[in-house]
Order: structure tokens, then C-alpha cells, then sequence
């Protein structure tokens, strides 16, 4: 149960990263119990580093994940002392595997996996803005989180 972990050594840490995992926790309560260890265990000046969407209210795009509003997060932020530091946005159409387009997929694929990494992280560098077909996974931040 990751909101009862303790390290068995008693350590804080400098970085704590916590990736795509607050929105497979489906209970609100749950989440929140999770991100206050995490920011226990944040040494003095250390980063919590999470992924969300942040979206304007909290969407179910399956059974299995819940992206939490904007506002649930500013609220659990405040109350345990964090900032955001950083806003990062993390893909371009990495997680839905490619671009839409059936030839364009074909031939990236075609040229291996690398490829399709370094186009997304091309795209990505080059703020293209994100086609019809990405999905709410491709808009996901990491965001790092300080004490005020």
C-alpha cells in the first residue's frame, strides 16, 4: 500500500517520483492518502515529481484511470504546503503509438520503434500543436511539486 510505505531505513529523499500512477488510484481519498507519504518522505528542498492531466474537471476515460480536476489537485497541493515548480508536457502522440495516419504509422514503424520515439520527441520539441487523433494520455504533464 503505497500511502503506508516507509523506507525501512528511515530515509527522506531528495527526489520522489511518483509516474502514471496517481491516476490509476480511482478513490479520491486514496489518492490524496498517497500524495501526503509521498510528501513525507520529501527531504528539506526535495521534488515530488508526479504525472497528471489536470484537466477542467475530473474525467473517466475507462474503467481503470481518473484524471482528477485542476481544482482537486490545487486543493491538495495547498494543503500540503507544495507548488507547482514546473509544468512539463511529456508527449506528443507517443501513447496512442503513433500518428493517425495509416501510412505514416506504417513507415515509422517500419523503421523501428526509435523512430517513433524521436518523432514524438520531435514534435514535441517543436510545440506542434496536438492532431484530432491524440488522446487525453498524450497531454499528461510532470509537474514538480516544492514546499512553499
Amino acid at each position: 500500500d503505497l500511502s503506508q510505505w516507509n523506507d525501512p531505513c528511515g530515509r527522506t529523499f531528495d527526489v520522489v517520483q511518483c509516474i502514471d500512477v496517481l491516476p490509476l488510484l480511482l478513490d479520491d481519498a486514496e489518492a490524496s492518502r498517497v500524495l501526503r507519504r509521498l510528501t513525507s518522505l520529501l527531504a528539506p528542498g526535495g521534488a515530488l515529481l508526479i504525472t497528471e492531466l489536470l484537466p477542467d474537471v475530473t474525467v473517466e476515460p475507462n474503467s481503470y484511470m481518473r484524471y482528477r480536476s485542476r481544482a482537486f489537485w490545487a486543493a491538495e497541493f495547498e494543503r500540503l504546503g507544495l507548488t507547482i515548480e514546473r509544468a512539463q508536457a511529456m508527449y506528443y502522440w507517443l501513447p496512442t503509438g503513433g500518428p493517425a495516419n495509416r501510412y505514416l504509422r506504417f513507415a515509422l514503424t517500419r523503421l523501428g520503434p526509435w523512430t517513433v520515439y524521436w518523432s514524438d520527441r520531435l514534435a514535441h520539441a517543436l510545440r506542434m500543436p496536438w492532431p484530432a487523433s491524440a488522446g487525453l494520455d498524450c497531454r499528461v504533464q510532470l509537474l514538480t511539486l516544492r514546499h512553499k
